[in-house]
Order: C-alpha cells, then sequence, then structure tokens
C-alpha cells in the first residue's frame, strides 16, 4: 500500500514538472512570437510609412529629389525613414525611374535592393528602362537588363527602349541593345520598324548604324509604307540619299500607290523632289485617285515645285480621276501665282472635267475672281440668279 501510494506521488510529482515545463515553454514562446510580430510590425512601419501619416508626402518628395539627384546616402537614410519607393510624382514617375533617366546608377541598385518595381510605369506607359534609353544611359540600360527589367516592355504606341533610343540617336544604347538580341524588324503600333523611326526622326548616324546591324531597307508597314517614303514625306533628304544608296526601292508604292516622290511633293520638299528627280524617279506617276505630283504641288501652292516639275517634263494637261487638271485645282484653291505658270507653260484653260466644268468656272465658284479675270479675260460679274 505505502509502495503504490508512493509511486503515485512520484507520478503526481512528475506530472506538476511536466506540465510547469510546458508552461514555461509555450510563455517563452508566446513571448518570442510578440516580440516577433511586435519587430515585424515595426519593420513594416519603419519601412513604409502610411499614406495617411502627415509624413508620407513630404518623405516622398524628398525621395524623389535625392533619387533625381543621384544622392544615394540620402535615399538610403529616407527609406529607412519610412520613404515610400514607388512614390510618384505629378507625371506617374517613382524615383528608381528618375534615376535611371539621369543614369545614377547607384540610386538604382539601392532602390531595386530595397524591392523597387522594375516595371513600375509613369503615366505615359514608360519603364526605368525605356527612360534610361531615352537619355542614352548605357551602363544604366545595361544594369536594368541585368537586374532582370523586361527588354520588351513597351510605351504609347508600343515604343520599347530600342525604338526610343533610336528616334534620339543615342548610338551607345542601341548598339548595347541590338546586342542583347532586340528585333529590327518589329512593327509597333504605328506601324513603325526601329530605321522607320530613325528616319523619320532625322537621325543620319543611327540610320547608317541600324543599316549596318542588318536593317531591312524595304520592310513595310500594312500600308505599304517604307522608311524612304517616310524621310521623303519629311524631307529628310540626308537620309534619302543613304537610303537609295543602301538599295531603298526608289518607286516603292503605299496602298495609295504613293511613290516616294509624291509624298515629297504633298509635303512640300523642294530639294528632297530634286534629289529623287536626279536619281531617276518617275515624275508621271500618280496614285489610285489619279492625282500626280504636280496635282498635289497647285492644290498647296508650292510655286517653286511646280516650276521644277514642269521643267523636268511632268504633264500639264495630267487629268485625276474626276478629271481635273493641275489648272484646276490651282483656280479651285485661288493659287493665282501657279494658274499664271501652268498657261505660260501651256495648260488649257477650256479643258472641262467630268462634271462639265472648267478651271474658270471652279475659280468662280470658290470666290477666287482675280483667277476668274485671268482665265477669262473679264471681272466676273455678280450672280444675279434668285434674286428679286
Amino acid at each position: 500500500m505505502y509502495s503504490s501510494r508512493k509511486n503515485i506521488g512520484v507520478g503526481v510529482k512528475m506530472m506538476q514538472i511536466l506540465l510547469f515545463t510546458l508552461a514555461c515553454l509555450f510563455i517563452g514562446h508566446g513571448s518570442m512570437t510578440v516580440g516577433a510580430q511586435t519587430g515585424d510590425g515595426a519593420a513594416a512601419a519603419k519601412a513604409v510609412l502610411a499614406k495617411n501619416d502627415p509624413a508620407y508626402q513630404q518623405v516622398g518628395r524628398q525621395l524623389l529629389s535625392a533619387a533625381t539627384a543621384g544622392q544615394a546616402a540620402v535615399v538610403e537614410e529616407l527609406l529607412a525613414k519610412g520613404g515610400d519607393q514607388e512614390f510618384r510624382n505629378r507625371q506617374g514617375r517613382t524615383p528608381l525611374i528618375l534615376a535611371a533617366q539621369k543614369g545614377h546608377n547607384p540610386v538604382v541598385e539601392l532602390l531595386v535592393k530595397n524591392g523597387a518595381d522594375l516595371e513600375a510605369r509613369d503615366s505615359g506607359g514608360w519603364t526605368a528602362l525605356i527612360f534610361a534609353a531615352l537619355t542614352g544611359q548605357t551602363d544604366t540600360v545595361k544594369l536594368l537588363l541585368k537586374l532582370g527589367a523586361d527588354a520588351k516592355a513597351s510605351g504609347v504606341a508600343e515604343r520599347n527602349a530600342l525604338m526610343v533610343a533610336a528616334e534620339y540617336g543615342r548610338l551607345g544604347t542601341v548598339s548595347l541593345l541590338i546586342e542583347q538580341g532586340f528585333a529590327l524588324e518589329a512593327l509597333n503600333k504605328r506601324g513603325r520598324t526601329i530605321l522607320m523611326a530613325a528616319a523619320s526622326a532625322n537621325k543620319l548616324e543611327m540610320v547608317k548604324m541600324l543599316l549596318d546591324n542588318g536593317a531591312e531597307v524595304n520592310t513595310s508597314n500594312d500600308k505599304g509604307v517604307t522608311a524612304l517614303h517616310i524621310a521623303a514625306r519629311e524631307g529628310h533628304h540626308g537620309i534619302v540619299a543613304v537610303l537609295l544608296d543602301r538599295g531603298a526601292i526608289l518607286e516603292s508604292r503605299d496602298r495609295n500607290a504613293w511613290t516616294p516622290l509624291v509624298d515629297a511633293a504633298f509635303a512640300g520638299h523642294l530639294q528632297t523632289i530634286r534629289l529623287l528627280l536626279d536619281r531617276g524617279a518617275d515624275v508621271q506617276v500618280a496614285d489610285v485617285f489619279g492625282y500626280n505630283s504636280l496635282h498635289f504641288a497647285a492644290d498647296y501652292g508650292y510655286v517653286e515645285i511646280c516650276t521644277m516639275l514642269i521643267d523636268r517634263g511632268i504633264d500639264v494637261e495630267a487629268q485625276d480621276n474626276e478629271g481635273l487638271t493641275s489648272l484646276m485645282w490651282a483656280a479651285g484653291r485661288g493659287r493665282l501665282e501657279i494658274v499664271k505658270l501652268l498657261l505660260a507653260r501651256g495648260a488649257d484653260r477650256g479643258v472641262t472635267d467630268k462634271a462639265g466644268e472648267t478651271a474658270s468656272v471652279m475659280a468662280r465658284k470658290n470666290g477666287h475672281p482675280a483667277v476668274v479675270e485671268l482665265l477669262t479675260g473679264k471681272a466676273p460679274t455678280e450672280n444675279k440668279e434668285g434674286s428679286k
């Protein structure tokens, strides 16, 4: 009996010891958990200030300024104070975008290390990588790609880093991106390749470099437009010359059958027209509506271009699909000097269009009395029809 009671006593004592030990462990574990939670909570609060905190805006603006200025130590201090690394200015740009734009690599690395979003976009949809390409920060572009930035990210009209760098003539950046495997023939939403973008921006050395690196000179978009069409319409005769030297098709036609010569005439670029004609462009070519270069030049009042086209043999009596001649276009628009030029070069004032109207009728209808007088030899009289 005594032995049994002794064993029971020992068992109870051991149970008490075990319960005490478990309680201590539980309390200790609970204390550690609370401590960890408190620590994490403090870290979270320290990492990013609450947006309703009065200091949030102030610290955020300071962070933007420090990132722009390349002040890495200040950026680090502001992040420690709870600055939001995704804080944005009025254009939607984050500290990372601003640092990348200026080429401040230590700040870029610091922000990314602290979790900054590499793919954050401003209000125009541009990322830090695109901004670095825009300003020609080649080392920053290389760094961002190394850190994992999306090389294919694009902003408005699908202008990616390569296209933006090409448009702004950033030769070093473009060279790097080509080495990274960027596609030269990809079309953006505007239907332009990198070469077309560089041609439009009149970046001669960029055009040469792209061609040297394999850009196709005669690539066209869904409208049939090539880099040569674009350069001709923009009047970039230096680029027109390079493209022709590299094999651009002189008589390439877009979907409306415009050639580069028609583009240049439409836009009024005399020097480009001269270059294209000197290279053998067909002066008589007309588009799907029957409009030729002289029609456009007469319509828009380009006297020198009209003179050059006539000197190069364009047909002054050519009619468009509605039967209008260059004289009719000039008369209808009141282009007195061009009407004089065309008449002096043999234009027939008696030709009618498909509606049976002459150039003088069109001038009268559109209120150009001086042109009417020139074409008819007498001043127009007031139309009394319908008056009482």
